[in-house]
């Protein structure tokens, strides 16, 4: 799969279209207040706070809502390994690092040759395209099926249903499009890009929080009293006043960042400037992510879990470039 995604030609034909509506994501009409997204939990009786120390969890035990236009699927993970979403799921984060499961990635035409697969996770992940592909159906037909499943709001595939069918499924103005198995890789990266990342942020901010008595009390204030305005409900503008969260939840990806490097691969011949050093084209350069956040000289006493690094006027005092827990440039976010 990550061969498929480090094509050149392919890149550029996804960053076409993914790249310019990422910013969606943030606005205010994809944020998601549905109570029975908010609130899952809240059934009467307190399920958050109900913990089994009698085995490990494996996978972070919230209520994640697919919301990628591919894939449109609900999973109600608070209900433990009586959910089969949770057992595919786990597929995918064992205890140890499954080196076939590594293998696959990285040597994906092989693999495909050799008939190894994901076991059910493929048709967990891309259920309509292969059974509309073993069934011959169109890709126009998927498509439409696609955005009829997501009119409640703005999601991710109707911001793209005007530019999908010519710029992803198929091919036009001579440009080829992309293939079945490049759409599945690219519905299987949004998943574990969006749901690991997600979960051990949660849990590395969690963490920091119980340590920290003192910043939990400051959060849980802010929370509670902007709640109070809000009517005690959760909106856009009340989570945008969240400063001090925001703060919190900045520092949690500083010294726990979900990608600890970047790897970009150079496509020019390019001289450090003030040096003989030169890059040459094709060398694969690797951004140590983790040591630039964890690096004194930006983040004085780094080991310090501390959100004031994140306040207006520290965030000034820093050069741009050394807090990349998304990335930066033209592929921010996506694929880091």
């Amino acid at each position: 799969m990550t061969s498929i995604l480090k094509d050149g030609a392919f890149n550029c034909r996804v960053s076409t279209v993914l790249n310019k509506d990422v910013k969606q994501f943030g606005k205010k009409h994809l944020f998601d207040d549905n109570d029975e997204t908010c609130w899952n939990s809240d059934q009467g009786l307190p399920q958050w706070i109900a913990l089994d120390l009698q085995k490990e969890e494996t996978v972070s035990a919230f209520h994640i809502q697919f919301q990628g236009g591919f894939v449109g699927h609900d999973c109600h993970l608070e209900a433990g390994l009586e959910n089969g979403s949770l057992e595919i799921i786990e597929q995918f984060y064992p205890e140890d690092i499954n080196s076939l499961q590594v293998f696959k990635l990285r040597k994906p035409i092989c693999a495909k040759h050799l008939r190894f697969v994901f076991n059910g996770s493929t048709d967990f992940f891309a259920p309509r395209f292969i059974y509309c592909a073993k069934h011959s159906l169109s890709l126009d037909y998927i498509l439409s099926h696609l955005i009829s499943v997501h009119t409640a709001k703005s999601d991710f595939l109707k911001l793209h249903q005007a530019v999908a069918p010519q710029n992803v499924f198929r091919a036009a103005g001579g440009k080829p499009g992309l293939s079945m198995d490049q759409i599945t890789a690219q519905v299987m990266v949004f998943f574990i890009g969006g749901f690991e990342t997600t979960s051990v942020t949660i849990s590395f901010c969690l963490y920091e929080l119980a340590k920290n008595v003192n910043i939990q009390k400051c959060v849980m204030t802010e929370i509670d009293r902007i709640l109070e305005e809000y009517g005690g409900e959760i909106t856009y503008d009340g989570v945008k006043e969240m400063k001090f969260l925001d703060q919190v939840v900045s520092e949690t990806l500083r010294k726990y960042p979900p990608v600890a490097f970047l790897s970009r691969k150079c496509t020019k011949d390019y001289t450090i400037p003030d040096t003989d050093l030169v890059v040459e084209k094709g060398i694969q350069v690797v951004i140590p992510v983790l040591g630039l956040h964890r690096d004194p000289k930006y983040f004085p006493d780094p080991e310090k879990f501390d959100p004031e690094r994140f306040n207006d006027e520290a965030k000034r005092s820093r050069p741009h470039y050394v807090y990349l827990p998304f990335g930066e440039g033209q592929r921010i976010c996506i694929g880091a």
